[in-house]
This record gives structure tokens, C-alpha cells and sequence, in this order.
């Protein structure tokens, strides 16, 4: 059984990494001009990816049996999905004739917009629900965000 301390430090971790999956959306909606380089793009992908996998080997080292981290787990493995699954989509795009014009004309400013806002929420429903008492509240915060990133990954595959 997990102690309060190392849950909230986990709960911690989590919303980090909310942050730091939604930020992949930024860096690529955000550029003025495309990423000077496919190299420049894939780096910051993989540093963005080896901060879940991080995570996830930190997870991995506690105690299963308590049902919150069971589905923290699930959402961080889920980031990690989406991460993975956006670089496969988006890497045959960042040769020399990627742009924000091609990309917007596929429909990637719309699925930018659709993840960050998954991770938005799902930030904000683990922030809500780690500033509620009830535990019931707690799960189910973290089941719907669990929910919404899964749409989101579906429409990915």
C-alpha cells in the first residue's frame, strides 16, 4: 500500500506529464516557421517520450494494488501511446517540404488542437480531483480523464 506522500508525489509526476505531452502540440502549432530541421522535431519528441517512459519505470518500482495508481499508470502509458502514434504520423511531414500550410490543408492543426486539449482536461480533472476529499470522486475524475484520452488516441490510430 502506497503511502500519502508517495501518492501525492506520483499524482505530481502525473500532471507533469500531462504538461509535458500536451507541450509537443505547442512546440509544433506554435513555430512561426516549421523546425529548422527533422532533427530538431524528432529531438524534442524523444526527450518528451523518455520523460513517460521515466515515469513509468518510477510507477512500475510501487505497490499495484491500490486502484488510483493502477489508473495513473494507464494514463501515463496512454501519453505515451499518443506521443508515439502523433511522431509516426507526423514524421514522414518534416522533410524540407513540411510546413504549417501542409499541415494545416491534412488536418494536423485540428488534431493539435484536439490533444493539447485532451491534456488540458485531463490536467485539470487530476487537479480537481487531488483538491476533493471523497475518494469515489478521486477515481472517477481519473476514470473520465482516462476516457477522453482514449478518444483522443483513437482518432491517432
Amino acid at each position: 500500500m502506497i503511502v500519502g506522500a508517495e501518492l501525492l508525489g506520483l499524482i505530481a509526476a502525473s500532471k507533469t506529464v500531462t504538461g509535458a505531452a500536451g507541450g509537443i502540440c505547442g512546440f509544433i502549432m506554435e513555430c512561426k516557421t516549421a523546425p529548422k530541421s527533422a532533427i530538431e522535431l524528432s529531438t524534442v519528441l524523444h526527450q518528451k517520450k523518455r520523460v513517460l517512459e521515466m515515469l513509468l519505470d518510477d510507477i512500475g518500482t510501487m505497490s499495484p494494488s491500490n486502484e488510483h495508481i493502477h489508473l495513473i499508470r494507464q494514463i501515463v502509458r496512454l501519453m505515451k501511446n499518443i506521443i508515439r502514434d502523433f511522431y509516426a504520423k507526423i514524421a514522414p511531414l518534416i522533410g524540407c517540404t513540411w510546413s504549417r500550410k501542409k499541415l494545416k490543408k491534412m488536418g494536423f492543426k485540428r488534431l493539435t488542437g484536439k490533444i493539447g486539449a485532451a491534456m488540458k482536461n485531463c490536467k485539470a480533472r487530476l487537479n480537481w480531483a487531488w483538491s476533493r476529499v471523497t475518494t469515489q470522486t478521486k477515481l472517477q475524475q481519473l476514470r473520465d480523464g482516462m476516457e477522453s484520452l482514449s478518444r483522443i488516441h483513437q482518432s491517432l490510430c
